[in-house]
């Protein structure tokens, strides 16, 4: 936490939004956690206490607040200001690395064993891996009940849960309410938003079909029958039927949710469970999908007094079984459902709120990447930035809009389950959870940058989507200018870039990967990277490292140890370490000081323009003078204020 207890309550107090992400304030006599700025009624000092997590509140048995939405925030700036284990764990949690690699796989990234990372985790931010894992998907289980129209099923498992049930016990218990009331008490604008971009569904690489939206659908409701048949005492068969309502198409999960159903009802004889139970088994094995499942809701309901619960679906008169049943034989089966358990392959577009603090400079952000731009890979101009994206489980298409308070950002991914890595790597790639307000402090107070500072305010330093584009970007930009490194790479993306299958627009191609690079340098180096052969094979050696996992950078990495790492490759010196660091992790006190163009602007703005003199000069600026060579940069191209 940023802050101590008093000074806590003190930003309480004044509902000061800055701290937002920073820490969460608990209620003792409520249970309820919120965000610092929350509107409701500020509770007596001694009823106060704070976490520097949401994950640290939850763990402590408090749930958050449905008004101000406490994990509805930019996150802390403290995680690019620390270099220490605690910051670059909660980087990769982040990015989904525990669920797709367990807390073991966090920890081999980070160099530690299990255990010292729980442990240092625990003492330091109150909660464990798994703990912080758990507050992050019940973050992006949120935002997908809110804003999309997705079944409960595909949302569990593209939040990273590995059960409906454990999603639905997790959300109950995370925001007091279940899936239905959250999506039932969505803000207005949500909803419309759910509205608006309903056809989006079908929008993705590989369309799902009307079979597979009915498939999501029946998984639901199979699932939800199940779970209230464990209500009634259903037991294994119970979970069994949650299980296969899950992860079955069309019918199965219907009619396995409702075959556990009734035998949660019929404790009293075995008939009409194990009929409903048949109809289920036969729905599986035939495959012939609802028409199977409406009879073993049918059969359960007459027989056995099965009550489906009332937000199991949304209506479940047997109007609504029979037009199910019909969508799921004219479709022809149990659809498309592809990925883990159950997750559709075509995700298609989620419309999603990125929010910052303000102020934020949106022109030179924007104005930046528009410069850098690849074909094929990115289209900029001032108030729009798309790129494609290549992600843990598949590849994505992502554009940002700037809006009022927060960047609106329209997510089209192959796989459902990239959601949140997704969502981590855009707000690092705009740098949103800086904290603006502490950057103007700092530089404000110097002479020569305070006018550039108040002429340009809530300076952002961009990240990375990807740490294999950023490191060749840096190389073969070292020397040249930002158009001619553009043309070069271009040549490289038109080469070796692999083609999207569904293209958005000019947006048509993912980056190379390491191996392609490598493979590609070796054997044909003057088709695919024309220039300096140094520069070249300094590219190949680094490609090569990555391709081969001697070398790794990613958001996790140590800033020292990651700047060494590179500076031991020959052909890379401190100011493509520097650069690397900077845009990879996010490191906010970097200088590149060898730079022609920052020196520029140094100059500009009656500064001293060699190096060492700026160096020692920058000093004052510490910790945030990457945001102060942002500035610099931006004098230097304009060459005036």
């Amino acid at each position: 936490m940023l802050v101590a207890a008093e000074q806590a309550y003190r930003a309480v107090t004044s509902r000061d939004a800055r701290f937002d992400g920073c820490f969460v304030l608990a209620v003792r006599t409520t249970g309820i956690y919120c965000r610092p700025s929350c509107p409701a009624r500020t509770p007596k000092p001694g009823n106060a206490e704070f976490f520097p997590t949401t994950a640290a509140a939850q763990a402590a048995g408090y749930r958050a607040c449905r008004r101000c939405l406490p994990d509805a925030v930019p996150g802390s700036p403290e995680w690019n200001l620390r270099a220490d284990l605690a910051g670059r764990a909660m980087r990769l949690i982040n990015d989904g690395v525990v669920e797709r690699s367990g807390v073991s796989g966090l920890a081999a990234r980070l160099g530690y064993s299990a255990r010292h990372l729980t442990r240092v985790l625990t003492a330091e931010l109150g909660a464990g891996p798994l703990g912080l894992a758990r507050a992050h998907r019940a973050h992006s289980a949120r935002i997908l009940i809110e804003t999309t129209d997705l079944s409960f099923t595909d949302i569990a498992f593209a939040a990273g849960f590995s059960s409906l049930r454990q999603f639905n016990d997790t959300v109950r218990e995370v925001f007091g309410a279940t899936p239905t009331l959250l999506r039932r008490q969505a803000p207005r604008a949500s909803r419309q938003a759910r509205k608006a971009g309903s056809g989006g569904r079908s929008v993705g690489s590989v369309r799902r079909t009307r079979a597979a939206d009915v498939g999501g659908m029946a998984g639901t409701v199979g699932a939800a029958g199940a779970m209230h048949g464990a209500e009634a005492g259903a037991g294994a068969e119970a979970q069994g039927g949650a299980a296969a309502g899950a992860r079955t198409g069309a019918g199965a999960g219907v009619a396995a949710g409702a075959g556990a159903a009734a035998m949660g009802r019929a404790r009293e004889g075995a008939g009409p469970g194990t009929g409903a139970a048949g109809a289920a088994t036969g729905a599986v094995t035939a495959g012939t999908g609802v028409t199977a499942a409406a009879g073993a809701i049918a059969s359960a309901a007459a027989g056995a007094n099965a009550v489906i619960p009332a937000n199991a679906v949304a209506s479940a008169s047997a109007e609504a079984c029979a037009s199910v049943a019909a969508s799921a034989r004219t479709a022809g089966g149990n659809g498309d459902v592809a990925g883990n358990a159950g997750v559709s392959s075509a995700a298609g577009i989620l419309k999603l709120r990125l929010p910052y603090r303000s102020p934020i400079d949106i022109e030179g952000l924007f104005g930046f990447m528009a410069a850098r731009a690849l074909s094929g890979v990115e289209d900029a101009g001032p108030s729009h930035y798309t790129r494609s994206l290549r992600l843990p489980h598949g590849t994505g298409i992502a554009t940002l809009r700037p809006a009022d308070k927060h960047v609106a950002a329209a997510l089209r991914l192959t796989d459902l389950r990239d959601l949140g890595s997704a969502v981590s790597r855009l707000r690092r790639l705009l740098d949103l959870d800086a904290d603006p307000v502490a950057v103007a402090d700092v530089l404000g107070d110097d002479p020569a940058l305070a006018p550039i500072v108040r002429s340009a305010p809530g300076v952002r330093v961009p990240g990375s989507v990807d740490g294999t584009e950023i490191v060749v970007r840096a190389l073969v930009g070292q020397q040249i200018s930002v158009s001619a490194a553009r043309t070069t790479l271009g040549r490289l993306v038109a080469a070796l870039g692999e083609r999207l299958s569904h293209p958005d627009g000019t947006v048509t191609t993912l980056f190379p990967t390491a191996e392609t690079i490598a493979k590609a340098l070796a054997d044909r180096a003057e088709n695919v990277l024309p220039g300096p052969k140094r520069r070249t094979e300094t590219v190949r050696r680094v490609a090569d490292k990555l391709a081969t996992g001697n070398l790794q950078i990613h958001a996790g990495r140590d800033e020292a140890d990651l700047r060494r790492d590179l500076e031991r490759i020959p052909g890379i010196g401190p100011w493509t370490a520097g650069y690397v660091s900077m845009r990879v992790l996010g490191a906010p006190d970097v200088l590149l000081d060898g730079d022609l163009v920052l020196r520029k602007g140094a100059a500009v703005l009656g500064l001293p323009a060699d190096a060492r003199s700026l160096r020692a000069h920058a000093d004052r600026w510490s910790p945030w003078r990457s945001y102060a060579g942002m500035l610099l940069w931006r004098a230097g191209r304009s060459g005036a204020v």
